[in-house]
């Protein structure tokens, strides 16, 4: 196995869990394959509120524009790797981006993030994997976000995008959004088959863009967690168990 004395920041988002646990999906991958690559790390800790100078100071590219604005649109995650040079850091931003980085700078034939040459479909496929989140998000997890977010400034830019109010996960129209979810969920599984993860014996940038998302309603609104880790006699609550080792804090 490879091993790397990296000096890499993830620049990620606080919440009030304990240890400033994160919730993004998008900025846990990357911890996700940090911890699985076994590469040092630290995590700098930005806002909604300030990323986009965070981002700017760290000389990280914007990810897209704002469609009301067409301004730049800068988004965690990004990282800084001063592993080579502390004066000229390499700065990589988007999810996927990252990834292709640490596979192709810290290569490791035993553990690699990315099986194929494709990027077009492995974003394919982390939309695939996102449909079992379509349907509750903005009705039901992202008030769950609400809770646990900070700074407070940063809960108004999220409550300005979201319904006023959640829907209930016991209600006609609750049940109905988590239906789909659950059917998105074992369209998965199927997908699967008996494998413990995409990758086969070992995960890949698959598994930990679902781990990501399967954490995010986790910790965001336990009672569609309760719900939905139940689908397949409890697959994926054990899927979350196989890869918390990886979801740890530096």
């Amino acid at each position: 196995m490879a091993t790397f004395n990296t000096k890499i920041t993830l620049y990620d988002l606080p919440t009030a869990l304990p240890h400033n646990q994160p919730v993004s999906p998008f900025t846990s991958v990357i911890r996700y394959a940090l911890n699985y690559k076994q590469l040092p790390f630290t995590t700098f800790w930005s806002s909604n509120t300030t990323i986009e100078a965070d981002a700017i100071a760290a000389g990280a590219s914007p990810t897209s524009t704002h469609p009301d604005t067409g301004k730049p649109r800068y988004t965690v995650p990004f990282i800084v790797d001063s592993t080579i040079s502390t004066t000229s850091p390499v700065v990589v931003s988007d999810s996927l981006a990252i990834i292709q980085y640490l596979d192709n700078t810290y290569p490791d034939p035993q553990r690699p993030l990315l099986v194929g040459d494709s990027l077009a479909l492995h974003a394919l496929a982390r939309e695939k994997i996102a449909e079992f989140l379509d349907p509750i998000s903005m009705p039901m997890v992202y008030h769950g976000v609400l809770e646990i977010l900070q700074p407070e400034e940063a809960k108004a830019v999220l409550r300005s995008r979201i319904p006023p109010k959640a829907t209930k996960a016991d209600s006609p129209e609750g049940r109905a959004l988590l239906d789909a979810s659950k059917n998105a969920l074992s369209d998965l599984a199927r997908v699967m088959g008996e494998q413990r993860w995409f990758g086969g014996d070992r995960p890949v940038y698959e598994d930990f863009m679902l781990l990501g998302y399967l954490n995010f309603v986790r910790h965001s609104r336990v009672d569609v967690w309760g719900i939905l880790k139940t689908v397949e006699d409890g697959r994926f609550e054990r899927m979350v168990g196989d890869g918390e080792k990886w979801a740890r804090m530096e």
